[in-house]
């Protein structure tokens, strides 16, 4: 598939899903095309909250202390198997390096956990994503859309 299509396909489909498919959803989030940030790019400017009541503001990847963000959901199994490393990883280098995992749209929304619908369902699925993992670090979320 031409990567215009694949673009033509992501502006148009909404953010949040209740059953994804794997055309456009999981094709879509695989593919990162020309111009997409890597290593060492600047980031536009963001302000995100933080289950602790604190905030993630873009300022703050360029402090002296690096950031690493994780994204990821509660339905995500990527996010399910690294949280074990993740930790570990925090505990080594937690004084260094300043963690975040970043609570985004729901992966795979079924009965068990479905697609946060309002801010506070959304607050919620970070809550119960750092509770799940045991995670000693910040979790931060998006909005719901």
């Amino acid at each position: 598939m031409e990567p215009a299509t694949i673009r033509s396909f992501t502006a148009a489909h909404a953010y949040r899903f209740d059953h994804p498919r794997l055309f456009p959803d999981i094709v879509n989030d695989m593919y990162v095309g020309p111009g997409a940030l890597g290593p060492g790019d600047n980031v536009g400017p963001f302000d995100l909250p933080t289950t602790d009541g604190a905030r993630l503001r873009s300022p703050d990847l360029y402090e002296a202390r690096p950031v690493l963000l994780v994204f990821g959901s509660r339905t995500c199994p990527v996010t399910e198997s690294a949280a074990e490393g993740l930790k570990r990883l925090h505990a080594a280098y937690g004084s260094q390096v300043r963690f975040v995992m970043v609570g985004v749209r729901e992966a795979h929304p079924g009965q068990a956990t479905g697609q946060p619908h309002t801010f506070e369902q959304k607050v919620r699925h970070a809550v119960g994503l750092g509770a799940h993992h045991h995670l000693s670090f910040e979790v931060a979320f998006d909005d719901i859309d």
